[in-house]
C-alpha cells in the first residue's frame, strides 16, 4: 500500500516537473506591417533571460519607450501592478496583449515577474517604418527629388516637442508641417537615413507623407503606401 502511494506521488511530481518544463502556449504573433514577430519571454520566473541586462536605449523624462507583452488583455489589477513598479502603458500594439509602454529608466524584465508580464523588449526601428520606405517604393507624391523622401514622423508623449524640433534642426533635415499638440510631423530627408531616424528613441511611426487631397476626388482611385497611383490615375484620364 505504502509502495503505491510513494509510485503514484512520484509519478505526480513527474508529470508536473515535466509540464514546468515545456514552454508556454504561444501567444499570437505581432504585426507590424509586413513582419510577423513572435517574442520570447524574458520576464518568466527562473527563466536566465530575466536576469539578462536589457539595453532600452534613451530615457525622456526619466521614462524609456518599450514595447511590453503581457499574457492577456489587461484589466485593473495587472494595470495597477505595473503602475506599482513605475510602468505605464500606451498604445496597444497587437497580438495577443502587446503594448507601447513608458517604465522607469534602468527598469529591467526581471522586476516583473510578479505582473501579468510575458515580455519587455526594445522597439525595434523597423517596426516603426512603413513597408513602403522599407522596401523603397515611393510614390510620386512622396519624392522630393535626389533620393529625398517625404515622412510624416509620430513620437512618444514623454518627449517635448521643442526636443524633436532641436533635433531635426540639428539634422538640416526640411520641416515641411508641424502640429506639436499632436505630437507629429512632416519632414524631407534622404530616404537612406530613414531607419538612422527610427532608431531614436523618442520616434513612435514613420510613415509616407499623407497623399494630396486631388487624389481623393476620384472615387475609384484609393491611394495606399508604396503604390503609385498618379501614373494610374493619369492612365485613367487618357482612357476617359
Amino acid at each position: 500500500m505504502r509502495s503505491s502511494i510513494f509510485y503514484g506521488l512520484l509519478m505526480l511530481a513527474t508529470v508536473a516537473l515535466l509540464n514546468g518544463s515545456q514552454p508556454s502556449r504561444a501567444q499570437k504573433p505581432l504585426r507590424f506591417g509586413k513582419e510577423e514577430v513572435q517574442l520570447e519571454a524574458n520576464v518568466k520566473r527562473g527563466c536566465r533571460l530575466s536576469r539578462k541586462k536589457v539595453d532600452y536605449g534613451a530615457a525622456y523624462g526619466g521614462k524609456q519607450n518599450v514595447l511590453i507583452e503581457l499574457k492577456r488583455i489587461p484589466d485593473s489589477a495587472d494595470r495597477a501592478g505595473l503602475r506599482a513598479l513605475g510602468v505605464e502603458l500606451k498604445g496597444y500594439v497587437g497580438g495577443q496583449a502587446a503594448y507601447y509602454a513608458q517604465i522607469p529608466q534602468g527598469l529591467q524584465p526581471y522586476a516583473l515577474t510578479k505582473t501579468s508580464a510575458r515580455a519587455m523588449v526594445p522597439i525595434v526601428p523597423r517596426w516603426k517604418v512603413a513597408d513602403a520606405l522599407l522596401e523603397n517604393k515611393i510614390p510620386d507624391w512622396a519624392q522630393r527629388g535626389a533620393g529625398q523622401v517625404a515622412v510624416t514622423v509620430w513620437w512618444f508623449d514623454n518627449v517635448e516637442a521643442s526636443f524633436v524640433e532641436q533635433y531635426l534642426a540639428s539634422t538640416g533635415w526640411y520641416t515641411e508641417s508641424k502640429a506639436p499638440t499632436l505630437r507629429v510631423i512632416t519632414i524631407v530627408l534622404p530616404q537612406q537615413r530613414v531607419l538612422e531616424l527610427a532608431s531614436q528613441g523618442w520616434v513612435q511611426s514613420i510613415n509616407l507623407v499623407s497623399p494630396p487631397m486631388e487624389l481623393f476626388s476620384e472615387p475609384s482611385v484609393m491611394p495606399s503606401d508604396g503604390e503609385d497611383t498618379l501614373p494610374r490615375l493619369r492612365q485613367q484620364h487618357e482612357r476617359e
